[in-house]
C-alpha cells in the first residue's frame, strides 16, 4: 500500500487537532478540510444563488440559494452525528434514511459503504428536487430516492415548509413564517414490505416529531430487521409516550441498547 500523501497527512492532523478546539472555531476549520470550494461558505454568497459545493473526496453537494441548507452537511459531514462504532458500514446492504433533506447523509452513506442500497425519504418536493439533483449529479444509482414523509399511517398529511430553513420542517409544528404543503405519506412497514427489505443494517432519521409514531407503529417482528437506529428525537410532540423516556424504554424492550450522542440523538444498536 502506498503511503499517505503529505496533503492527506496535513488534513488529517487539521482533523485531529480541530476535534479539540470549541465548535466555533472546529466548524470553519474542518469545513475548509473537507471542502474544496470553501469560500461561499464565508462570504454570504449563496444567499444569492445555489452553491455547488465540491468535496475533496470528489462529491458535489448543491445547496439552494439563500438557506441554512449547509446545516446538514455540517452536521452529518464535520459532526458525524449520525455515525457510530457499531455501524458496519462496510457490510451494509441497506441503509434507510428518513428526512433525506438534500442528501447530505446519503452521500455521506454512500462513499461509507460501498455496497449498500441507499433509499431516502423526503417530504418537500422542493427539497426533494435538490435531493434528487445531488444523487443524478454524483452518478450514485445505488442511492434511490422517495418524495414522501413515513409516518404512523399511510395517506396524506399537511407538511409545514419553512422557507429557506428546510431542514425545519414537519408534520408537527407550525413555525412562524411556514406554510402548508400536502404530502404523501406512507409507513416503515410498508417501505419495508414495498422495497422487499429483509435487513435494515442502519436507519437513520430526522423526521421532525414523527420519530415516535414512525417506530411504535412498525411491528415488532419488523423492528427486528434493524440492526441499528441513528435517529434525531424532538421534545415538541404532545401525544401519549411522545418522549424520549418512553422511547428510549420501548426500544430497550425490543432488543436494543440505546445510548445518546450529541445534542438530542439516540443510538439504537440490537444486542
Amino acid at each position: 500500500m502506498p503511503a499517505p500523501s503529505l496533503s492527506y497527512r496535513i488534513r488529517s492532523l487539521v482533523k485531529r487537532v480541530s476535534m479539540r478546539l470549541n465548535w466555533n472555531i472546529r466548524v470553519p476549520i474542518l469545513f475548509i478540510v473537507f471542502v474544496k470550494n470553501w469560500q461561499p461558505f464565508f462570504s454570504g454568497k449563496t444567499a444569492q444563488t445555489d452553491t455547488v459545493y465540491t468535496l475533496r473526496n470528489g462529491l458535489k453537494l448543491t445547496v439552494p440559494a439563500g438557506t441554512t441548507n449547509i446545516n446538514p452537511f455540517i452536521d452529518v459531514w464535520i459532526n458525524r452525528v449520525y455515525d457510530h462504532a457499531r455501524i458496519r458500514w462496510n457490510d451494509a446492504t441497506t441503509i434507510l434514511d428518513i428526512g433525506g433533506h438534500i442528501g447530505a447523509f446519503a452521500l455521506y452513506a454512500a462513499k461509507k459503504s460501498p455496497s449498500a442500497k441507499i433509499i431516502s425519504f423526503e417530504p418537500d418536493p422542493v427539497t426533494c428536487e435538490y435531493l434528487k439533483k445531488n444523487v443524478m449529479n454524483n452518478n450514485l444509482s445505488r442511492i434511490e430516492t422517495r418524495c414522501a414523509a413515513v409516518g404512523g399511517e399511510t395517506g396524506t398529511a399537511t407538511l409545514h415548509v419553512l422557507p429557506g430553513r428546510s431542514e425545519a420542517n414537519s408534520l408537527y409544528a407550525e413555525l412562524k413564517g411556514s406554510h402548508p404543503v400536502s404530502v404523501p405519506v406512507t409507513t416503515l412497514k410498508d417501505v419495508f414490505d414495498t422495497e422487499k427489505i429483509d435487513r435494515c443494517q442502519l436507519l437513520k432519521m430526522n423526521a421532525e416529531g414523527v420519530e415516535y409514531e414512525i417506530l411504535y407503529g412498525l411491528p415488532p417482528e419488523y423492528l427486528k430487521r434493524i440492526d441499528v437506529i441513528v435517529m434525531n428525537y424532538h421534545l415538541f410532540v404532545q401525544k401519549p409516550k411522545a418522549t424520549p423516556e418512553d422511547l428510549r424504554t420501548y426500544l430497550e424492550g425490543h432488543g436494543f441498547t440505546v445510548t445518546e450522542q450529541g445534542k438530542r440523538i439516540f443510538v439504537a444498536v440490537r444486542r
